[in-house]
């Protein structure tokens, strides 16, 4: 008799020692970066969505992401601008596996408890470049993580040579693709 009143004091002990882990769903788990000892860390829209794709962004830091848009994420004024494009573009996009491509570049701040992600994003379409534009959040459209940066400063410098470079939109050297692909080399982001 005294033997089981050992054996359940022991696995008591081992019970308090390594406790049952409570479920959590999934996308608690994977998102630690939105939560600290004090408390849980509200996200601004933007915040949140970068930190679903990648789980460790560190203030003051500033990350690089690629975001697609692919034809099933059309919203209909979309589909209607898309109807209009030269088949050479639509050929391409097809080519491609997405429709439309953009960098997105932001730095992590905190301020009053609040998570910001304050980005930026640069593309280019059949009449012209465009940004750096405030980017808020991906809408629609998918984004990968590429990596931290370094190099945030220099993006407008790194814009400003490939336009001089490429003025005009080709679709074979001078695309929505080949412009993102060539400001991801020069800002290196390191995973």
């Amino acid at each position: 008799m005294q033997l089981a009143y050992v054996v359940t004091a022991f696995l008591a002990c081992l019970a308090a020692a390594n406790p049952v882990v409570k479920h959590e769903p999934f996308a608690t788990r994977d998102l630690p970066a939105l939560k600290r000892g004090d408390g849980d860390i509200k996200g601004t829209k933007a915040y949140q969505a970068v930190a679903q794709w990648h789980n460790s962004l560190d203030v003051g830091k500033w990350y690089v992401f690629k975001q697609t848009l692919t034809e099933k994420d059309y919203t209909a004024t979309q589909k209607a601008a898309n109807e209009q494009l030269p088949e050479e573009v639509k050929n391409l996009q097809k080519k491609l596996g997405f429709a439309h491509v953009w960098l997105v570049l932001g730095k992590v701040t905190e301020r009053d408890g609040w998570r910001h992600f304050e980005a930026k994003a640069w593309d280019l379409t059949l009449s012209r470049y465009r940004g750096p534009s405030d980017w808020n959040g991906p809408e629609n459209a998918g984004l990968a993580f590429l990596g931290k940066t370094d190099k945030a400063n220099d993006a407008d410098k790194f814009a400003g040579e490939y336009k001089k470079a490429h003025p005009k939109f080709d679709v074979k050297d001078n695309n929505c693709a080949t412009y993102v692909d060539a400001m991801e080399k020069k800002l290196e982001p390191q995973k």
